[in-house]
């Protein structure tokens, strides 16, 4: 059976050469199906034949590739008639294929304004998406989700979002909160995207599969566009030194608003701008430009924004950095990404501080010395291993709140230590019941062992059970297997996991057989 495909007129542009369908969701290009505003209603007859005219002809000429005249008619025809919202709509797009982003996004504000339109708002967050802009792409897909037409693939989008950007455990947890049952194409094509990321290609290539012939081409080639952005994902390499000494080795690496977006063995960091060599030649000749340029762009801005240097209560340096107020403390940008500093361990002088900036640290500091609340000191060891001696906890939501040298971090209730006798005994009973109660969040892991279908076998191996399959973290980092890989005996994971994977695996035969 066929899933019928969602009614979305196609608009294809020209982009790198090739032809891609990034618009989407658009309405028919035709200035004559514009919602009319006052000015529109005014114009001629002869004037709205002209202006129409004038933009027949230049995406006659952006479809052959000839871009300077398909600039020109496109500007005559605003100014023809400047209340046309396709107009800019037709100019925002050739301005796409130059990459110029900032004429972009105005032209597509401006067709915005003119005749409100949800095809307008996906292009400006594409805008930032081919980018890769993707922490500034991100909300704007989040806006969308709850559209009847569009809110899946912003779905989709989000997830892309944080899988490019870096976020892993975000897209952990988006990926696990999708359901096959639902029937979106987003859960096929979230997977796949994930399986091409973590190099489970055949994986990958079934979910395509099953997505094309569930859902027919119409569908297909929607999302498969936006999912070539993923595909094409691939994110330079380069080893070079920070100023401050800090060393990466053949980091994959690409340029965010706020830095570098570089891999480490621990997870994604950003670099500061002013923290990357002078010498930029280890890093590609294009990424290099780019770089350059956005020094160039920040220093324009730098004598307006007041860097610090201090040290903290307990003894941490920091020179020149810049920063930001968040409920939780400052924000301040180091080699090794966001730090954020409680604000009861910024240093008592704040003379050093922008006068506006000491205000605001003392009437934090003041609302919390008001505001009771239950901490205490704590010695343990993860499960990981990594020990806390003495160091100030509160307990919250989402696990054990820890006050360390480098700032606040949360410790997942699935990493604190089985023994729960060294934590104060009010704790206790609710750190056991969100032990219990969340086997299957991504980071209520538990060890087990097995060999799955295809004979891979692991020992020992953390795991947790999400969307489609157990996800693992192995020597070599997180992978997910599938349920119809698990074993069929199934007593060797835990028993409250037992019922779910049979469930899963008895709903994944169910539709193969069902499958036309």
């Amino acid at each position: 059976m066929t899933i019928p495909a969602p009614a979305i007129n196609f608009r294809q542009v020209r982009l790198g050469g090739t032809i891609l369908a990034i618009a989407l969701f658009w309405p028919c290009p035709c200035p004559a199906q514009e919602p009319a505003t006052n000015s529109t209603a005014q114009s001629s007859p002869s004037v709205a034949d002209a202006t129409r005219d004038l933009l027949s002809k230049s995406s006659g000429h952006l479809a052959d590739g000839d871009l300077d005249q398909a600039i020109r008619e496109a500007c005559l025809a605003i100014q023809l008639d400047p209340h046309t919202a396709s107009a800019y709509e037709l100019r925002g797009s050739i301005y796409i294929e130059e990459k110029l982003w900032d004429k972009a996004e105005r032209d597509y504000t401006t067709a915005d304004k003119i005749s409100p339109d949800i095809a307008y708002k996906y292009k400006l967050a594409e805008i930032k998406f081919l980018q890769k802009a993707y922490d500034n792409a991100r909300p704007r897909f989040v806006a969308l989700e709850g559209d009847a037409g569009l809110g899946d693939l912003a779905i989709y989008k989000v997830f892309l979002c944080d899988l490019l950007g870096g976020h892993e455990a975000a897209s952990i947890r988006e990926l696990s909160a999708l359901s096959q049952a639902d029937g979106h194409p987003s859960y096929y094509y979230c997977h796949a995207a994930w399986d091409w990321t973590h190099n489970q290609m055949a994986d990958m290539n079934k979910l395509l599969t099953s997505a094309r012939q569930l859902y027919g081409n119409s569908t297909y080639e929607l999302y498969i566009s936006s999912l070539s952005e993923a595909l094409r994902y691939h994110p330079d390499t380069a080893t070079f030194v920070t100023k401050d000494g800090k060393q990466y080795d053949h980091a994959r690496v690409f340029l965010e608003d706020t830095g570098l977006r570089t891999s480490t063995p621990q997870g994604w960091v950003t670099l500061p701008l002013e923290q990357l060599p002078d010498d930029l030649s280890a890093f590609p000749e294009e990424l290099r430009g780019q770089i350059a340029k956005k020094r160039a762009d920040l220093s324009t801005t730098t004598a307006q924004i007041n860097l610090l240097s201090f040290t903290t209560t307990l003894g941490k340096s920091y020179d020149h950095v810049r920063w930001s107020v968040e409920d939780a403390g400052l924000l301040v940008l180091t080699s090794d990404g966001r730090v954020t500093i409680p604000f009861g361990q910024l240093p008592t002088d704040l003379s050093s501080f922008p006068p506006d900036l000491r205000q605001t640290i003392m009437q934090k500091r003041q609302s919390a010395a008001n505001t009771p609340t239950h901490t205490a000191l704590v010695s343990f060891a993860t499960r990981q291993g990594k020990k806390y001696d003495q160091v100030r906890a509160s307990l919250t939501e989402d696990g054990l709140h820890i006050l360390t040298p480098d700032g606040w971090i949360t410790v997942p209730f699935g990493e604190l230590p089985e023994d729960l006798s060294v934590f104060p005994a009010d704790w206790r009973s609710p750190m056991l019941a969100k032990h219990s109660s969340s086997p299957d969040a991504p980071f209520g892991m538990k060890l087990v062992s097995f060999t799955t279908t295809k004979g891979k076998h692991y020992d020992q191996v953390r795991a947790a059970i999400e969307g489609h399959g157990l996800r693992l973290l192995t020597s070599q980092g997180w992978l997910s297997v599938p349920f119809d890989q698990l074993p069929a005996d199934l007593s060797v994971f835990p028993e409250q996991w037992r019922d779910k994977i049979a469930l899963k695996q008895a709903e994944l035969l169910k539709n193969t057989r069902n499958r036309p």
